[in-house]
């Protein structure tokens, strides 16, 4: 009977996040587009786990409310058309199915595809641009600053889930940016797909490197990672600067199992820059407790170089002449 108990207190729990968010949606106060809070920030604030949200924006999500983007939250969903409602899936398989009929070569199928895709979810001008690159963690950190420093839409792909095919990049991305060091691997996929593709050089941040130089050899350092491409990126770093402290690398999950190593003495911590909204309500905890310790806390930032942006600068500024310029014709 305990556990029935405990069963039907967590269902409880997450219908009334639910429906606490949808009173807000319909009421207004959320509008289409709005962000909500991350599952961990909700789940702090609620006081109850990131699972109970998780449930709660899974619940809104199938009710049509709020849509989910890798790697960028979940946002307030606007009215759905008909058309609209039909999901990428779908419209995949019911355009390669009339176009495969046709024997038309597959790479015009391609070409087709996108823009069938384009008429069914619709279509704006301001210009987006897609970036690639294969960690988590730093990816929406970089497509922040990205979109901070020039002003356009950035959606944000993960490199193997392109590969795999569970994402798709969007018609609506003019532009395709890809980290420099996977270049070589991305282009010939770039080109099956007819996507205008430039290299972007990335590197850790100015402010990410000086306070990594001046943490204390003598105290062990905790590397806190959710993905084994932010650990190697941390490692490589740490190595190239010469840094002799103890590395204890703790992944996210294990914090539970590590609990009493990390918290037995004090120590520096570096942790991904997407902490505050992806990070488990145990590793914001654990992360607070360092930071009223006085420990050193550095998020690993990566920065767009000087010289890539300046390039990318002018390919924009090109690619929004032509944008007006199709403005004009149309």
């Amino acid at each position: 009977m305990k556990n029935e108990s405990g069963k039907t207190g967590n269902s409880a729990l997450y219908r009334r996040i639910s429906e606490d968010l949808y009173g807000k949606i319909e009421r207004g106060e959320l509008k289409p587009g709005d962000r909500l809070p991350s599952e961990a920030l909700l789940a702090g604030e609620q006081g109850v786990s990131v699972g109970t949200v998780k449930k709660a924006y899974d619940i809104l999500k199938k009710r049509g409310c709020i849509c989910k983007v890798r790697g960028g939250g979940s946002y307030v969903q606007g009215e759905k058309t008909a058309e609209s409602e039909r999901t990428p899936q779908e419209t995949v398989e019911q355009t390669v199915d009339a176009l495969m009929k046709t024997g038309i070569p597959m790479n015009r199928i391609f070409l087709m595809l996108r823009k069938q895709m384009e008429s069914v979810f619709g279509s704006d001008r301001t210009v987006k641009v897609a970036l690639v690159d294969c960690n988590s963690e730093t990816l929406h950190h970089i497509m922040l600053d990205l979109k901070k420093k020039t002003g356009l839409e950035v959606e944000p792909y993960l490199l193997n889930s392109l590969f795999s095919g569970e994402s798709m990049i969007s018609p609506r991305c003019a532009l395709t940016l890809v980290a420099e060091k996977h270049y070589n691997d991305f282009i010939r996929y770039a080109d099956s797909m007819h996507l205008w593709t430039e290299k972007v050089a990335l590197r850790e941040s100015r402010k990410t490197i000086a306070k990594l130089t001046v943490l204390p050899d003598w105290q062990d350092i905790c590397i806190l990672y959710r993905s084994r491409e932010f650990l190697e990126s941390v490692q490589y770093t740490m190595k190239v600067l010469g840094k002799k402290g103890r590395l204890l690398c703790v992944n996210e999950q294990q914090i539970g199992l590590e609990q009493e190593r990390l918290t037995k003495e004090p120590l520096s911590f570096i942790i991904p820059p997407d902490y505050m909204d992806y990070s488990s309500n145990l590793a914001l905890q654990l992360i607070s407790r360092a930071k009223k310790m006085g420990c050193p806390v550095v998020p690993f930032e990566f920065e767009i170089d000087k010289g890539s942006l300046l390039h990318l600068k002018q390919v924009f500024e090109n690619l929004q002449e032509e944008e007006r310029g199709g403005d004009i014709n149309a």
